[in-house]
């Protein structure tokens, strides 16, 4: 089968002349192979979630594309609901890319896939909540001050919509505590008593003294990283609340249980239990944790069970 591709000719010429122009226009042609070839889509995460007592299915996904101009990685999310009925699939809807560049989680509102939510990272200390509808940007909340980064793991990460679609909720790193003010005369000063009585927060000269206490991490991909916790976002009003963890227990995969006979919407959460010192939960997930339940506001938690 003849090839009706110009490589061969273009190699020939860029070969046996002397002409700038033949090697230039050979370099040209294979970096446009290259770029065709290297550039294509690539598919990096996939979420399908079916839809209860029905043959609908919502699959969540990201690409991968290189952007050459930039020399950078893009990445895309998207959406597609589809019907399976046997050995047979319709696709029913599909979603506008969402750019996912710097975006740690992201997930669809289960009651309108046209709502995404994406964890963002836009720089050095600087994360965004982002809400996207139909492809367009309606919402950019900065929480760079309320938390540390975003957990976007397996094993604490998660983003869940509440199913009104006026909540979110997340984990990340709880806040670090205050460092020690500089003195310039005008600083809060603490008097009397011990040395570390009733302060809370950074004062002149003294930081924290939170910030001092030992609060391990939990090990292996976990290094350096301050312990999660779980964060309610209001989507309305774009206010975050971090919920205060339950005593010696490390929150994650958070989602929301749905309200049932006018009771308020709450969290169900996976607890790991740890003593002083956490080990690692990666490589060995064999570890003891609990499912746990609480309220908008991180109280009323229960326990509805407890694994050894």
């Amino acid at each position: 089968m003849a090839s009706h591709s110009p490589a061969p000719a273009l190699l020939a010429e860029a070969t046996n002349s002397t002409n700038s122009k033949a090697s230039v226009d050979f370099a040209r042609f294979v970096r446009e192979v290259f770029e065709d070839v290297y550039g294509q889509p690539s598919l990096v995460s996939a979420t399908a979630r079916a839809a209860p007592q029905s043959d609908v299915v919502t699959v969540e996904f990201t690409s991968a594309q290189r952007d050459f101009a930039r020399d950078v990685k893009r990445r895309v999310a998207s959406y597609a609901v589809l019907r399976v009925q046997g050995d047979e699939m319709t696709t029913l809807a599909t979603g506008s890319p969402a750019d996912a560049n710097g975006a740690q989680l992201t997930c669809h509102s289960p009651t309108d896939p046209s709502l995404l939510a994406v964890l963002r990272l836009a720089g050095p200390g600087e994360r965004f909540v982002e809400v996207w509808r139909g492809g367009a940007l309606v919402k950019s909340i900065d929480v760079s001050a309320k938390h540390g980064d975003f957990y976007a793991d397996s094993t604490f990460g998660g983003l869940a919509w509440s199913s009104d679609n006026a909540h979110l909720v997340y984990a990340a790193e709880k806040p670090e505590y205050d460092k020690a003010k500089a003195d310039d005369g005008n600083a809060a000063t603490h008097e009397g008593g011990s040395i570390a009585d009733g302060i809370i927060g950074g004062v002149a000269g003294l930081a924290d003294p939170r910030r001092y206490k030992l609060d391990s991490d939990w090990g292996e991909t976990f290094s350096g990283k301050r312990p999660p916790v779980l964060v309610v976002l209001d989507v309305h009003s774009a206010q975050a609340k971090v919920l205060a963890a339950p005593p010696a227990i490390s929150p994650g995969q958070a989602r929301f249980l749905p309200a049932r006979l006018g009771a308020t919407e709450r969290i169900v959460f996976t607890g790991y239990k740890y003593s002083t010192r956490k080990h690692g939960i990666v490589y060995c997930q064999n570890r003891p944790a609990g499912i746990f339940t609480c309220d908008l506001g991180g109280d009323d938690v229960k326990c509805l069970f407890s694994g050894s």
